[in-house]
C-alpha cells in the first residue's frame, strides 16, 4: 500500500512511529555499546587482578622456598660446622694426650 493512498494525519503517525523507533534502535545500541565496553572492561580488570594474585602467590611460593632452603643450608653448615670443631678438639686431646705420655 503505497504512501500517497494513506492519509496525511496516518502519513505523519506513521513517519514519527517510525523515526521514535529508529531513535529508540540508536540509543538501545548506544546503550548496549555502552554496557559491552564496561562489561569488557570489568573482565580485563579482574584478569589482571588475577594475574597479579597468581604472580604473588607463585612469588609467596619461590620466597617461601628460598627461606626453606637457606634454613636448610644454614643448619646443615651449622651441623658441618658443629663437626669440624668436634674434630678438631678431638684431634686436640688425643695431640695432648700423646704429649703426655
Amino acid at each position: 500500500m503505497p504512501l500517497k493512498h494513506i492519509p496525511f494525519d496516518l502519513k505523519t503517525i506513521l513517519i514519527t512511529a517510525l523515526s521514535l523507533l529508529n531513535v529508540i534502535a540508536v540509543i538501545g545500541g548506544f546503550t548496549l555499546r555502552h554496557f559491552y565496553n564496561e562489561t569488557m572492561s570489568f573482565r580485563e580488570e579482574t584478569e589482571n587482578s588475577i594475574k597479579k594474585l597468581e604472580n604473588s602467590l607463585y612469588l609467596s611460593d619461590l620466597e617461601s622456598e628460598k627461606r626453606f632452603v637457606t634454613y636448610t643450608v644454614f643448619h646443615e653448615y651449622k651441623e658441618r660446622q658443629s663437626e669440624l670443631f668436634q674434630h678438631i678438639e678431638n684431634e686436640l686431646f688425643r695431640h695432648i694426650n700423646r704429649q703426655s705420655d
